[in-house]
């Protein structure tokens, strides 16, 4: 078992983007609260490259939802980037920098950090920051093609499944294929819901648990549905609302 796994307690409360309900996501101050209000075990969050090839965190790949400016992420220098207000839509927490990589890194150098690239091109750029870290990340991608280039890149660091990679063993839960784990990978990161209906059942956690990979349910906000998913066997949730989640498993 990889060192991120075997570190943690179960569940495992992620704060999806820090908690992008109640905090401006994906920034410094989203993440202190997550770990230090709520206890968080794991904080959640999504990596961009910059005009000139700095890795910052953000999820989407324009600044116009979480700034108060508009355009690609790859259109800004970092220098540009850094000028922007990330809590454009949470006026309470002042004003907050969109963070580069480096500085989650060390800011909080001993968080557990659950990390996805959200394209290619800077894999080996990627892999060369988290390498110092190894035993507390896991990183990944939804692109199948960059998650294949991470896990060749990284094979000690604990790596989720991809879309196509993980609908592979969705099909083998579901008796539509094979029930086979992809080697590649350590850990399922699931939607509650897919196409109306709930992907994340006790049925699909006892498939997985005989593969001996652990699933991650992706995003819960309803306190209800997190116990009944820690009670039918999800290893952890990942929330918006980290308040709530801290009610259910502690912290």
């Amino acid at each position: 078992m990889k060192p991120f796994l075997s570190s943690l307690p179960r569940p495992v409360a992620f704060a999806h983007r820090g908690g992008a309900r109640a905090y401006p996501e994906n920034t410094l101050y989203a993440f202190e609260k997550a770990l230090n209000l709520h206890g968080m075990h794991v904080l959640e969050l999504d990596v961009h490259s910059t005009k000139d090839g700095v890795l910052v965190v953000a999820h989407d790949d324009t600044v116009d939802r979480c700034t108060d400016a508009k355009g690609p992420i790859a259109g800004f220098t970092l220098r540009e980037l850094k000028a922007l207000n990330a809590a454009a839509k949470f006026p309470e927490a002042g004003r907050v920098e969109v963070p580069t990589l480096d500085e989650v890194l060390t800011a909080f150098p001993k968080a557990r950090l659950n990390i996805e690239l959200k394209h290619e091109g800077p894999e080996a750029q990627f892999i060369r920051a988290l390498e110092p870290h190894a035993a507390r990340v896991c990183v990944g991608s939804e692109h199948d093609a960059v998650a294949a280039r991470l896990a060749e890149l990284a094979p000690d660091m604990c790596r989720f499944y991809p879309a196509q990679a993980a609908l592979q063993v969705a099909m083998g839960v579901w008796g539509a294929g094979p029930l086979e784990a992809d080697p590649r990978y350590d850990v399922l990161e699931v939607p509650y819901e897919f196409g109306g209906e709930v992907v994340a059942t006790k049925k699909f956690f006892d498939a997985t648990a005989k593969l001996g990979v652990p699933v991650f349910v992706w995003v819960v906000d309803d306190e209800n549905v997190m116990r009944s998913l820690i009670t039918d066997g999800a290893a952890g949730v990942m929330t918006d609302l980290p308040a709530v989640l801290q009610k259910v498993v502690g912290g």
